[in-house]
């Protein structure tokens, strides 16, 4: 494993969009298509094999390249399905969304790579979603519990493994969860983010969460570690780890303690997690708000920035962080591209990216970005 690792890092030193960028080359946008000529597609996760995972319309794809395959549900239909994360060896996690009676979900995983889904067990909790997948076949994510409380987000972040479903636990609050790709990594070491308390912070009706990390996971004995916040004020003390890398570098978004004069608040940064300090990632200038989705070895870290026009409209733009600064990814396209990159949701060790644009047709497509 650890030797297509260090293939990975060497070649991402030559052809990833970020060192393309620095070298004065432009990188190129292809649009992964869509089974339909208008159909809709996002691209959530991508492997150092160049698999990627995602959803087109209401089915649960995957490209290998720039082919697009559907994901073989399993029984019973929902309203959607969407493959989340892939592994290197193209296995995949993801969940069956139902919208009757009530929202839930059911989590399943592609054990045979490009082979039909199959659910696993959510026995002891009232649904689940599989957000991550790692070489080994560990499988982590969020199940719903029942409780009374309402002050709690109700649910717990989870790992499936030996065909069973294992509970994770909380920093002392009663809920938990870890529900993106990327949370899981080679290691077995799971990201998101648990409740601390059973005091709900005046004016807010709910527990504040940290981000988390669990370690031996697959043990019996999960232990959570909390990643800490960027904010000083307890009121804003809030952050959730999205993804970890296989050197432990984590990231995700936290609450700052600056005014957010978009959306009202604080604003939300995004962060990564590095030798035992959580550090902030800025929006892009004029942009209040940021998240960063996933890291890859190299450190390179991609996510979103939101803001406001100067006419009120919302915006959010792909971005990816050069030396602590949000870099619009679409600003990297050459001017005539039509492409408006809104969200960058993978990358990996080779520096190829994928997420979610408006390609030039106007249709929102899932992309890769590469050179």
């Amino acid at each position: 494993m650890r030797r297509f690792v260090a293939i990975g890092v060497a070649v991402a030193r030559l052809i990833s969009p970020a060192a393309a960028a620095a070298e004065g080359r432009t990188p190129t946008v292809i649009d992964l298509g869509a089974p339909t000529p208008n159909g809709f597609s996002v691209a959530l996760s991508i492997s150092d094999s160049r698999i990627i995972a995602g959803r087109s319309d209401l089915d649960a794809v995957y490209w290998r390249g720039t082919a697009l395959h559907t994901v073989t549900p399993p029984p019973p239909a929902g309203g959607g399905q969407e493959a989340i994360d892939v592994n290197l060896l193209g296995q995949l996690a993801g969940d069956i969304t139902f919208f009757v009676p009530t929202l839930s979900f059911l989590p399943f995983w592609t054990p045979i790579p490009g082979g039909p889904a199959e659910l696993l067990p959510t026995t002891g909790f009232k649904d689940g979603r599989a957000s991550g997948i790692n070489v080994w076949g560990l499988v982590a994510g969020t199940s719903q519990i029942e409780t009374q409380d309402p002050n709690t987000i109700a649910q717990r972040a989870v790992v499936w493994f030996e065909g069973r479903i294992h509970d994770l636990g909380t920093l002392g609050g009663p809920g938990a969860i870890a529900d993106t790709s990327g949370i899981v990594n080679d290691f077995g070491v799971v990201v998101g983010a648990s409740e601390i308390e059973t005091t709900v912070i005046p004016g807010l009706g709910q527990y504040r969460f940290h981000a988390t990390m669990w370690t031996g996971v697959t043990t019996g004995h999960p232990v959570a570690r909390d990643l800490g916040v960027l904010a000083k004020q307890p009121e804003h003390q809030f952050s959730l780890a999205k993804a970890i890398n296989d050197i432990g570098q984590v990231v995700g978004w936290a609450l700052t303690d600056i005014p957010d004069p978009c959306f009202g608040g604080s604003q939300q940064w995004g962060f990564e997690f590095e030798r035992g300090e959580m550090h902030g990632l800025p929006p892009l200038d004029g942009d209040c708000d940021a998240e960063a989705s996933r890291v890859n070895l190299r450190g390179q870290v991609v996510g979103v920035s939101y803001g406001l026009t100067a006419d009120g409209s919302f915006t959010e733009r792909a971005v990816i962080w050069k030396n602590g600064k949000a870099v619009d990814l679409t600003a990297l396209l050459p001017p005539d591209s039509g492409w408006q990159l809104l969200d960058a949701n993978g990358i990996n060790d080779f520096g190829d990216i994928v997420g979610f644009g408006i390609n030039p047709d106007g249709i929102g497509r899932a992309f890769l970005l590469r050179r």
